[in-house]
């Protein structure tokens, strides 16, 4: 892909390659043009292809727009031109996912890990088979092999955190959303998560805290109605509970029935 574009020399950064070459690999057949009067023949330096990197940038792209074949196709290319590295290994296994096929999944995204892929992708998507799997114990130690290299990634301890609660282990997800919400006090998803986490631990007190830190008073009410009601169920004084209704609870029919409900109880 170096040296000149339609005869006018041009040096291109790699992104803009990369673009070139996923709008080639995206665009329909067009009609060759019409044959030109050649110049004098000279000696010319055969065009380099695109590197490794620029095939498996193009190929998960491709995979993400659902162009399947296309994708594999750039994908194997990488493999050919050097085995040894992970990345288009990895797209390889995000293509099998695609078309569920797990095992195969699980087995290209084992591979690209093994041969030293320095990108979160594959452990991301592998912890996620495992997790669907239920195969939590891998899941586990799938993210922590990933954090072991990077420990500041905050959205694969994150997805770490999520897979301890859905395995029951709370008190594990909250000791990870406490290290998030450490690391970064002003991430609402953060709070959120770990204020739900409370809230299932039976902790009120500490999940309402959570929450309040999410909406401070006076804020546009922000809790989707299922998790309102979840707090609302764990409450015993129907005031308070109209209280954090009308403040938390976004507004509409469901809201207003709820409200509506709270308020006969103080009869």
């Amino acid at each position: 892909m170096d040296g000149p574009l339609y005869g006018v020399p041009m040096k291109k950064s790699a992104s803009l390659i990369v673009a070139l070459f996923l709008a080639q690999a995206c665009a329909t057949t067009a009609p060759a043009p019409a044959p030109q009067a050649e110049a004098a023949p000279t000696a010319k330096k055969a065009p380099k292809g695109p590197s490794y990197a620029q095939l498996v940038e193009v190929s998960r792209k491709l995979a993400g727009l659902g162009k399947a074949d296309k994708a594999l196709k750039y994908a194997t290319e990488a493999t050919e031109l050097d085995p040894a590295q992970g990345g288009a290994w990895a797209v390889l296994g995000l293509l099998a996912a695609q078309k569920m096929d797990l095992d195969g999944a699980k087995a290209l995204y084992q591979k690209a890990i093994e041969l030293g892929c320095d990108e979160p992708e594959p452990y991301a998507e592998l912890a996620s088979i495992y997790d669907i799997s239920k195969d939590y114990a891998q899941a586990i130690a799938t993210y922590q092999a990933w954090l072991a290299k990077k420990p500041n990634d905050h959205e694969m301890r994150h997805q770490m955190a999520l897979s301890l609660l859905i395995q029951g282990k709370t008190a594990d997800g909250i000791r990870e959303f406490e290290a998030l919400v450490k690391a970064l006090p002003g991430n609402k998803t953060f709070l959120m998560d770990l204020g739900y986490a409370h809230l299932r631990q039976g902790k009120l007190v500490k999940a309402i805290a959570q929450f309040e830190a999410v909406q401070p008073e006076g804020a546009a009410p922000s809790l989707d109605y299922e998790l309102v009601v979840a707090v609302v169920q764990k409450m015993s004084d129907p005031k308070r509970a109209l209280a954090f209704v009308e403040r938390f609870a976004v507004a509409g029919p469901a809201k207003d029935k709820l409200v509506a409900h709270l308020k006969t109880l103080q009869k």
